[in-house]
């Protein structure tokens, strides 16, 4: 069965408008907001506005970045989510050159404590420590952990070694 491979080229334009909600964000300096990402989602139904009260007496981060660094941050994290959205509201099995401009409109900005547990932890006293998030509510875990090339090229070398063996004896068994 030969495939031929059919492309039309055409222009679209004209305006889409899409809703994007509950866009979260981190408040917090120390941890990224593509850290935050690796955690998510979080059930929102349940949140209340932020507040110094709530975590009184309990070890926590007050927030440490400012109200407009984190809308803007949102806004950022709102158009690069419309873009795909536009890009999978294209007709066919793909697309190139997609131009779009995002007008934000009726935002609404809320500072709310959601549950990560963050650790630390040092696995060398001469590296730094590896952080680990983990989403108190689903317990999706995310980190960075070093990777020992040394040591996957070992334990490759010896799966390979295994694999290798009894093909070279079924070999050397049919010469004989």
């Amino acid at each position: 069965v030969k495939r031929k491979r059919k492309t039309e080229y055409y222009e679209l334009r004209g305006p889409h408008r899409s809703y994007v909600g509950d866009v979260v964000v981190t408040a917090s300096r120390g941890i990224p907001n593509d850290e935050v990402e690796g955690v998510e989602p979080f059930d929102l139904g349940g949140l209340r506005r932020f507040s110094s009260s709530m975590v009184s007496g309990w070890i926590s981060e007050e927030p440490s970045m400012t109200r407009e660094e984190c809308l803007q941050l949102a806004r950022r994290e709102s158009t690069g989510k419309i873009r795909g959205i536009v890009r999978r509201f294209m007709p066919g099995d793909s697309c190139r050159g997609i131009e779009s401009q995002t007008a934000l409109s009726e935002e609404a900005i809320d500072l709310v404590l959601l549950p990560v547990w963050v650790f630390a932890i040092r696995y060398r006293e001469d590296r730094p420590p590896i952080r680990l998030l983990v989403n108190g509510q689903t317990g999706k875990a995310w980190g960075k952990v070093p990777v020992s090339w040394k040591k996957v090229g070992i334990i490759a070398g010896v799966v390979l070694g295994l694999i290798a063996v009894p093909v070279i004896l079924s070999l050397l068994a049919g010469l004989f």
